[in-house]
This record gives structure tokens, sequence and C-alpha cells, in this order.
């Protein structure tokens, strides 16, 4: 396991009472830490003994220049500095080089997950610690969102699997899609995906589908999130295997993309994605659109599936109080990053014909650049430049509580907010693992 260390050790006790919760390293070290992974917190010198103080997980990693750390961030890395002057003097002294504001540093944020208490033994007092295991996050994308029973078959297929919980189901009639959220440990969760992707593959058939999300499959999308101790590696894993097992029992051709692309063109869905079902029929055989795991043909009734590794993404909508499509186009235009709109935000404008209304769809590829109320209230500002007023917003599966403003049903105008749509990994963690 990797460590982070601190060489002073006034450090100790900062860190036991949780004043110190982050730690701001010189260079880009995403290379090395990762969002997700367990790490020994320890105390010592380069070359000499080292104490653990306890296991943490990494919350959070960011890289920017010195300047633009926050003085809450240099805060919670020491608590003795307060200002930019100080921080540029103790890196200075620390990695023996004049440092600027111009650096590049890594903020790297952690929590503490290890549960130390005192045993008692006849004969001694040990200190021991229960750590979480690891927690994934998977979020299956099916083409159907309007027959409730499909819809429940498919769920059930999920729930039903020992070691996963399912947080949530939203589906909707005029994207005609369904989307799951599960939890669990890795195995459990794999387990529940393939379990309700075969009942997608027996009860959907996409010659007959129509919706305004674009699609490549009854089982169009199943990407795997890291969580609470678990890595980005280890999600590629999983999206490995359940890519083999998609192939190999069902059918259907696979298409790897995110963090676990074998092709770097394949990194981005909508690469994958283009021209949809229809399309891949006629052009699956050709190089550069051949799947990589099954056939290099499109499953006759299923389609094909992208199967992928991510970190955290909210998916949410804001519906207009408009029939306007080309205004929500514009808008989507404006919002997303692709055309020089908010950072990490992908954006489509739809109609939604049994509403009357349409709609911009969103993904936030990082809700802490972008957070899902900058995304609203960037919206609304647009439609009201074109007079137009939002009508509500919408939650897509589950969010991370510190992503979601105080009260964000007010906020972000949703017309409903679940309780299990409010993603808290270390709870889920402990409650799915007995309190490990």
């Amino acid at each position: 396991m990797f460590a982070l260390n601190f060489y002073s050790a006034v450090f100790a006790h900062a860190l036991r009472d949780g004043r110190k919760t982050l730690t701001i390293r010189l260079g880009d070290k995403r290379d090395k830490y990762e969002e997700g992974q367990l790490v020994w917190i320890t105390v010592g010198q380069r070359y000499g003994t080292r104490q653990k103080i306890f296991t943490a997980v990494i919350d959070r990693v960011e890289t920017k220049v010195l300047r633009e750390v926050t003085p809450r961030e240099i805060e919670r890395d020491n608590p003795a500095l307060r200002e930019h002057t100080d921080l540029i003097e103790f890196l200075s002294k620390i990695y023996g080089r004049k440092v600027t504001s111009d650096d590049v540093v890594t903020v790297i944020h952690f929590s503490r997950v290890a549960d130390f208490k005192e045993e008692k033994d006849p004969g001694a007092r040990r200190v021991s610690s229960r750590v979480p295991a690891p927690l994934v996050e998977c979020v299956p994308n099916f083409s159907e969102g309007r027959r409730a029973a499909v819809i429940d078959r498919i769920a059930a297929a999920a729930r039903a699997v020992p070691g996963s919980r399912l947080l949530d189901v939203s589906a909707d009639p005029d994207h005609n899609r369904t989307v799951l959220t599960i939890v669990g440990g890795g195995e459990a969760v794999l387990e529940a995906a393939f379990r309700s992707a075969a009942v997608a593959v027996s009860e959907i058939d996409l010659r007959s589908h129509q919706g305004v999300h674009p699609r490549i499959g009854a089982v169009d999308v199943v990407p795997f999130v890291p969580l609470c101790g678990a890595s980005l590696a280890e999600c590629v894993e999983l999206a490995q295997r359940l890519g083999e097992l998609l192939a190999a029992r069902l059918g259907l051709p696979v298409y790897l993309y995110g963090a676990a692309a074998r092709d770097p063109a394949r990194r981005v869905l909508a690469a994958i994605r283009r021209g949809g079902f229809e399309q891949l029929q006629q052009t699956i055989g050709e190089p550069g659109r051949r799947p990589d795991l099954g056939p290099d043909r499109v499953h006759p009734t299923a389609g094909a599936v992208a199967v992928g590794a991510r970190h955290v993404l909210i998916a949410m909508n804001v519906d207009l109080a408009s029939q306007d499509l080309r205004a929500a186009r514009a808008i989507a235009r404006a919002v997303r990053e692709s055309s020089g709109g908010l950072p990490g935000v992908q954006a489509m404008g739809v109609p939604l014909p049994s509403r009357r209304l349409v709609q911009v769809s969103m993904n936030l590829l990082d809700y802490r650049r972008t957070p899902p109320v900058a995304a609203f209230e960037r919206v609304a500002a647009e439609a009201a430049v074109l007079g137009i007023d939002v009508a509500a917003g919408e939650l897509v599966g589950c969010a991370p509580r510190e992503a979601l403003p105080p009260d964000p049903v007010s906020a972000l105008r949703l017309r409903a907010l679940r309780p299990e749509q409010i993603l808290d990994p270390a709870r889920l963690a402990r409650e799915l693992h007995g309190g490990e």
C-alpha cells in the first residue's frame, strides 16, 4: 500500500485530531495518487523509522498553480500557515529550492477510514484497525423507459445480488431510458450488472425502440466508478471482465471506453455512440469501428454495448417552459465545454413530447470544477436571455453530498429528490460491510 508520509513529527497531532486533512505536494502527482485509493498516513524522516498514524482514503486529487491554492487549503495542509507567502516559504524549505506562485502543485485531500480501537487480550493491549472493504459504483443505462414491468424485472435482477445495493432507478419515457445506480463490493456489483444486462437483452428490441437519447444497445453503457477504498485501476479490471462476460454469454459486441479504453479514440463515449444503433449496423465491420470484444456484428435485437471505468459523474437535466428545440440546442451549445462553455460539462438539447417541453440534458464530468448549481444557473441565465423560463430541474441517478447545495430541491428546482440519491460512500461502506 502507498504511504503519504510527513517528515515533521509536529504533524502527528494535527493528523490525529483532524486539523490536517490534505497535503500540498510540488509537481503533478496524479500518476501516483488517485481518488478512492487507500494509503497509510505516516510520520517520519525519509530514511528513518516511520510511525503509521492511520489508514486513509484519498478523496480528491487536484493539480493547480500554487497561486490558485485557497487559504482554506493552506490551513488544512498546515494549521500554522495562512498566506501564500507562508506556503511558498514552507515548500521552499521542504524541497530545498526556490518555489514560486507559478509552480504547479498537487493538492491531495484524504480522510481517515480506519476505526482504531483498543482491544483487551488476557496478556496485553494492542491497537487494531478495521478498514472498510473497497466500495464500487456501477451505473448501467438501459434503452427502456416506458414499460414499467420490464424496468421492474431489470431492477429486480440487480437487487437480488447479495453484497450489493440498488440505490436508485431513474426512468424517463421521452429518453426511453432507465439508469440504475448499484453500489457494493466489486464482485457483487459485477454480478448485479451482468444479471440486469441479461434481462435487458432478453426484453428489449432496438428495432422498435425510439427515444430522444443516443444509444447503440439495449444495454447501452455500463460504467464502473471507484468510491471508498477502490481505485480506478480496479474498476478498469471490472469493466474488462464484464465486457468478456457480455460478449461470451450474451453475444454482444463490446466497446471499452473511458479509463478502460484500449483505443485512445474510444476514451470519449460519444465517439463510440456516434450514429447510434442504426448506423452501427452498417459500419461495425469497418476499420476503426470493430468492437474490442465479441462478434464483429451487432446483436440483432440488443445491438452493442459500451463498458468502461471513470470517476464520479453527475447527470442532470433542466426542463424549459418552451417547445423551441432550436433554443434548447443553442443553450446546450453555450453551456458545454466543447463549445467554450463550462469546464467538464457535456450538454445536448432534446424535445420532451410527453410533457410538451424541451430540455437541456447535461453530464457534469467534474463536479468540483462545475458543481450542479453552477450548471443550473448558467442554463437558467441563457434561457432568460431568450425569454424562456425554467420549468424544473432533475437529478438522474445519484450525486455526492458534497456536490449539492444545502437545499438542492430549491436551488436546482428539482421535481423530486429521494434520500437514496444523495451518495455517502463512507456510510454505505459501513452498512454493506457490517461496520468494517
